[in-house]
């Protein structure tokens, strides 16, 4: 270590008063451009001070030590993802089961989660709750939630004019109205996912 390093050590430590349990530092993601320049101009003497000053930047010395220790490691300032530890737990479900959910939803893209679930259930014998399976769409497959609810014409400006449109040049006497036991239920039931 250079004296210069041990010099610019002592200087951030006499200006905290604190612990270094008080350290909260937030995290800043650099540009792997950034990284590289820092990362030669260390290696050809200058101080952090220096280079912070020479960019415009405030780079922590924690920042530059792990930075400096993957150059000696790999050669490279940044980590290769293929080398990333997974996060969290492993999903439930299988890729089969992921083909399937696409599958699925290629052949009925109104299909709800439920639908999804009792599907699963007879495939597999294993019943997976919804919240999961919800995640699985969202976060692995990338696709958005589904809100199962349908919109009432009278909702919906255009759904609204298109039906004075068709139904306009009839007289009134024309038409016959009927109540509730003629509607689909099933549509007008599920209004929540």
């Amino acid at each position: 270590m250079a004296a210069s390093d041990i010099n610019s050590d002592a200087a951030i430590r006499s200006n905290f008063s604190g612990s270094a349990a008080d350290i909260h530092m937030a995290f800043v993601k650099y540009n792997q451009g950034i990284k590289v320049i820092v990362v030669s101009l260390r290696r050809h003497g200058y101080s952090l001070e220096k280079i912070n000053k020479t960019l415009d930047l405030k780079i922590s010395d924690d920042s530059l030590r792990q930075w400096m220790n993957l150059y000696h490691q790999t050669r490279d300032v940044v980590c290769n993802p293929a080398f990333y530890v997974q996060r969290g737990r492993p999903l439930a479900f299988l890729r089969e089961e992921s083909e399937f959910f696409l599958a699925a939803l290629d052949d009925n893209p109104t299909m709800y989660l439920d639908e999804i679930q009792s599907h699963i259930k007879a495939i597999t014998g294993t019943r997976h709750p919804l919240s999961t399976i919800s995640a699985e769409l969202r976060i692995r497959l990338h696709l958005t939630r589904k809100i199962a609810r349908t919109v009432h014409p009278a909702q919906s400006e255009d759904q609204r004019a298109k039906y004075f449109e068709e139904i306009g040049p009839f007289p009134s006497s024309y038409f016959v109205f009927v109540d509730k036991c003629v509607l689909l239920s099933r549509n007008h039931i599920r209004n929540c996912a």
